[in-house]
């Protein structure tokens, strides 16, 4: 009695819905029924089978649950006939399932940068899971100011160009996996960067009023965005605080 065909598996890929945890085999051949093996290792240094079915099936397909994200599965199936004669392995074939996408940690601003700071996901993403993140300026996406490079395992980045005080911020995160596959962007708390420390621009002395002008350095450029949100000026005379305003001028009757 002949062997059947070494058979061919057709299609690997995360499962649709539990793209994170979950990997379908489907598989062809001139078989009866079908055995399936799987690896969490390379052949280099060498692969290490063990049994995805437990009884010769008759199924031509086969699904792998409880998988942590990106994590890279090798499979080989086998048949035999009516006779109980096998076949050879297939060739061995791999996939990756997703990554998880980066969960919410933090954000800390200054005056002309802006630290974002995340987790792993849940479930956590292994060791040489990628991440990229970016800082918009109109929404999450919209109006794109900066975008790091992609990086393994790094759970934070700090944008410090094109970075303006007094200026909320849109920053999200993704991750990817081994296969290149990408999540879904995630974001993060929306900041207002620091205001710029005012400084006394000009002063203009009257015969009974003194005016004073507040400028973000002393070339005189104006305090960014000021009046938006919360962000106020305060003076002071003589050591003693006036009521916060939103206009950059101030004049003290003497």
């Amino acid at each position: 009695v002949t062997e059947s065909s070494v058979p061919e598996i057709t299609r690997i890929e995360p499962q649709a819905g539990n793209r994170t945890s979950a990997i379908e085999i489907e598989y062809e051949g001139d078989g009866v029924e079908y055995w399936v093996q799987y690896s969490t290792v390379d052949a280099y240094p060498g692969y290490e089978w063990h049994d995805l079915t437990i009884i010769w099936t008759t199924g031509k397909a086969v699904t792998q649950s409880g998988l942590l994200p990106n994590k890279r599965m090798y499979y080989q199936v086998k048949t035999r006939n009516n006779a109980g004669v096998e076949s050879n392995w297939s060739d061995v074939l791999s996939t990756a399932t997703w990554a998880s996408a980066p969960g919410v940690s933090g954000v800390e601003v200054d005056v002309s940068s802006v630290t974002v700071r995340w987790t792993q996901g849940s479930p956590g993403n292994p060791a040489g899971t990628s991440y990229q993140a970016r800082i918009s300026s109109f929404g999450y996406g919209a109006g794109v100011v900066g975008t790091s490079y992609w990086t393994i395992d790094k759970v934070e980045h700090t944008f410090d160009s094109n970075i303006s005080a007094n200026t909320s911020y849109y920053i999200d995160v993704h991750a990817r996996n081994e296969n290149g596959v990408e999540t879904e962007w995630v974001g993060m708390p929306v900041k207002y960067t620091l205001m710029s420390n005012p400084t006394a621009y000009w002063v203009f002395v009257g015969e009974s009023s003194i005016t004073v002008k507040a400028a973000s350095d002393d070339d005189g450029t104006e305090l960014n965005n000021l009046g938006q949100g919360l962000s106020r000026v305060v003076f002071y005379l003589n050591g003693s605080e006036t009521p916060s305003q939103v206009s950059d001028t101030k004049t003290f009757i003497t």
